[in-house]
């Protein structure tokens, strides 16, 4: 007859196995045009995650503010299942670039519109400062709550 397993038995299992690192080999996916390597774990057979994990690797460990394409960082959050492939990956820089240089001629082509300086918070403060500042009156808004009175309970 076999023997039932204890609760404490499941409990000091399941711990120990929670302490231990799973180590599960990373899949390269691949490269974005900055460099970026994507990869991608299958999911762990004992995990509750019902996805694998998919993650990357920056060149500059330190930038926080790692720019991504949108069709790598929609692999990563799972909106489309294949990572895209090289041909479109060029193909969508080739347009970002062209929309990029479209963009600086328009900026170059427009004519800057002059503007008045603008007052220093000093030359504000000495403008009001002359009275009080006069807020605007709504007529309708004039009269309310002057009849008000308290009601006592007894």
């Amino acid at each position: 007859m076999a023997r039932s397993r204890g609760v404490f038995e499941i409990i000091f299992k399941n711990f120990v196995n929670s302490i231990k690192p799973e180590v599960r080999p990373r899949k390269f996916m691949g490269e974005d045009y900055f460099g970026t390597k994507y990869y991608e774990r299958p999911r762990a057979s004992v995990s509750t995650r019902m996805r694998a994990e998919r993650f990357f690797v920056p060149v500059v460990k330190e930038d926080h503010e790692q720019e991504i394409p949108p069709e790598w960082m929609a692999w990563l959050r799972f909106r489309r299942r294949d990572p895209p492939t090289e041909e479109e990956v060029k193909k969508n820089y080739i347009a970002m670039l062209t929309v990029q240089k479209k963009a600086a001629e328009l900026e170059a082509l427009e004519t800057p519109v002059q503007t008045l300086p603008e007052k220093s918070a000093i030359q504000k403060v000495e403008e009001n400062s002359n009275g009080p500042i006069q807020y605007p009156v709504h007529d309708e808004y004039k009269d309310c709550g002057s009849n008000y009175q308290v009601k006592i309970k007894k």
